[in-house]
């Protein structure tokens, strides 16, 4: 009978007392683990706008941008034959906020600011394909009312992180 091979660490509770369940990188820093994305006190531009989160699933602007994704596909399923143009760009625009947003979390400052702007400019487009749809008679008005409901609410998320570094509003940036 051979015994498992502990690949020359010493078993549990022999030697110095360790926690099986962090790693070895976390138990040199104290048993803290480290969640990927976490920026431990990154702020921009000292406004009291942190983004230090242990995931973009922490942060509430993601998660309004995974809401809006999710009910753009729930609703553009309802005219892909009619324009699926339309419908493959406002999805494309939905996606890109959301993982926009989360790409902001890896990085420096001035490549998530960067990452934030191009999140703002897929919400504008996603903005107008909305009101497009509407137009064309694809979706009614209340399902537009959730939409824009929800894109209001990622914008509002969104800007004091765009604007944190300048201290004041740059125009076409929302």
């Amino acid at each position: 009978m051979s015994l498992p091979l502990d690949h020359g660490r010493a078993p549990v509770g022999v030697g110095r007392q360790t926690n099986p369940n962090l790693r070895r990188d976390t138990q040199a820093r104290g048993g803290c683990p480290a969640a990927p994305g976490w920026r431990e006190g990154l702020r921009f531009g000292g406004k009291g706008v942190s983004i230090a989160a242990r995931s973009h699933h922490d942060l509430p602007v993601w998660q309004r941008a995974d809401d809006l994704a999710q009910l753009v596909y729930r609703l553009t399923w309802k005219f892909m034959q009619a324009d699926p143009g339309l419908v493959q760009r406002m999805r494309a625009a939905a996606i890109s906020v959301a993982a926009g947003i989360a790409a902001s979390q890896r990085g420096g400052r001035a490549q998530a600011r960067r990452t934030l702007q191009a999140v703002s400019i897929a919400l504008a487009e996603l903005g107008y394909c909305m009101h497009f749809a509407r137009r064309s008679g694809f979706i009614g008005d209340l399902d537009l009312r959730k939409m824009t409901s929800l894109e209001e609410d990622v914008s509002h998320h969104l800007e004091p992180l765009l604007n944190a570094d300048s201290g004041q509003r740059r125009p076409g940036l929302t």
